[in-house]
């Protein structure tokens, strides 16, 4: 006999319930399937029905915490709920499940929520009032700001019970037709940058113009990776290394030291204008922030913006550092980006805040033009979806095994360990990890894991750097579930 299946109840976003009934439907079948997909990756399969500004999934008990990991990542959800008690939409059996209840509710201020669709004996206001003369037992009406509320919907002939909303990311579903292409520093402003554009539904590829060497061009395309795995991992996009060496020297000999940020700027725009458009990319992203550095002053930014045609997207402009920063480790990728030495600052000493753009335009065409062109067709593409933790570090800081006396540290979220981790591991996130390195035993071994396995291996370098016996899990959580099994 099959297991009854959990229900989770998921919401769009507000935006996208707002929006024509055809563009609307548009976006929502795009978001099951991306939902459907992200899961069948992880053998997880989903039964998923649609209603007018939800839809349900159903799903066997063991793989819920699997499909909450995905929801919580999934740009339109605006929130969903994991049903506690389900029935049918008789009143009668309603009332019977609201006493389960009363503990949780108990000394709390609380209001009953119904919400109704279908032909039913009852009004949504009775149900509402006999749930609350049921809980009002143990706790506090307050229809005004309660502190607990539970929920009951009742859809044609079911009902479903729950109180708690968990919070989806919001936004729009990708559009595969929607692209765009993001100047990649590794810093924390390109990964940002790249995040808010995704949140629109636009899916991305990434150019990454290298003055760094291999080190810094890896530690880049990691950024890149993680923002794919977490947020969109989309089977196309595309990762783009161009050698600037040759652009640098190029700017230096032919231009007065004031000049240099903003020509860097111009020729890193020309060569995205041109990779866009190989790409077939509508627009270039920048984590440019007004105010933020010299060359992000208004009219050194209108300079600058005359080198492309193609359209020039800045969605950290009004944002200050410190936000930025706060938001690189909400998503992911802030412990990776302090790592990252950014070297996009060629100019010593006092940098031109108000650039002529005739003079600019001058300077412009003084340099090689074919240097942008060479290093395009030499340039280093990479798929994203091809890339994994070999590709990214070297051997000698995996294991695919967990060897007795090793202690297991979870670098995922306190959330996601809540919902599953490993046998007698502890959690640290990646930040706390790499903050608290004094605090840790160095005679003991240590083994890593994340998500997907490309994010431990820069803790693990660290902290192989500074002494520790530190491995990171080779396959990640889906691996490692399989190993514990």
């Amino acid at each position: 006999m099959e297991a009854e299946k959990k229900v989770i109840i998921v919401r769009f976003s507000g935006e996208l319930s707002i929006k024509p009934d055809a563009e609307k439907y548009q976006a929502i079948e795009r978001l099951c399937k991306q939902i459907s997909l992200r899961l069948s990756e992880k053998n997880v399969f989903i039964d998923i029905t649609h209603f007018h500004d939800r839809f349900q999934i159903k799903v066997s008990e063991q793989e819920v915490q699997s499909v909450c990991a995905v929801l919580d990542r999934s740009f339109g959800v605006g929130n969903y709920s994991l049903v506690d008690f389900q029935c049918s939409s008789k009143e009668e059996q309603i009332l019977r499940l609201v006493p389960n209840y009363q503990d949780q509710f108990s000394g709390a201020e609380f209001r009953v929520r119904v919400k109704r669709s279908g032909q039913h004996s009852y009004s949504s206001m009775d149900l509402e009032k006999k749930a609350g003369a049921i809980l009002g037992k143990t706790a506090k009406v307050n229809l005004s700001f309660p502190q607990k509320v539970l929920h009951i919907e009742v859809i044609n002939e079911e009902a479903f019970l729950y109180s708690e909303k968990r919070k989806g990311p919001g936004g729009l579903p990708p559009h595969k037709r929607e692209r765009a292409l993001v100047l990649m520093s590794g810093g924390f402003d390109s990964a940002v940058a790249a995040w808010m554009l995704m949140k629109r539904g636009v899916c991305v590829d990434y150019l990454f113009c290298n003055m760094g060497g291999k080190s810094t061009e890896r530690q880049t395309l990691q950024i890149a990776k993680v923002l794919s795995d977490l947020w969109n991992p989309d089977p196309i996009a595309k990762f783009i290394s161009l050698d600037f060496t040759d652009s640098i020297e190029d700017i230096k000999k032919h231009s007065s030291l004031t000049y240099r940020q903003i020509l860097l700027k111009c020729k890193m725009y020309e060569a995205a204008s041109n990779v866009s458009k190989i790409l077939g990319c509508y627009a270039i992203v920048t984590g440019e922030a007004l105010g933020q550095v010299s060359s992000q002053s208004l009219q050194n930014l209108r300079a600058i913006d005359l080198s492309t045609r193609v359209s020039v997207l800045r969605p950290c402009i009004g944002m200050d550092k410190q936000e930025i920063i706060k938001k690189a480790y909400e998503i992911g990728t802030g412990v990776l980006s302090a790592k990252v030495l950014e070297l996009c600052g060629i100019t010593q000493g006092k940098a031109v805040r108000k650039a002529n753009p005739s003079k600019t335009d001058e300077y412009l065409q003084s340099l090689d033009q074919s240097l942008i062109e060479k290093a395009i067709q030499e340039r280093t593409e990479i798929l994203l979806k091809d890339v994994d933790g070999k590709m990214l570090q070297s051997e000698y800081l995996f294991v695919d095994e967990i060897s007795e006396g090793y202690e297991v540290i979870d670098c995922r979220t306190q959330k996601e360990f809540s919902q599953w981790h490993y046998a007698g591991a502890r959690n640290l996130s990646l930040r706390e990890l790499l903050a608290n390195l004094k605090s840790l035993n160095k005679k003991k071994k240590y083994v890593l894991y994340c998500s997907f396995g490309t994010q431990t291996p820069v803790a693990a370098e660290i902290m192989q750097q500074s002494g520790f016996q530190a491995y990171a899990f080779k396959g990640g959580i889906g691996k490692l579930r399989s190993l514990q099994k």
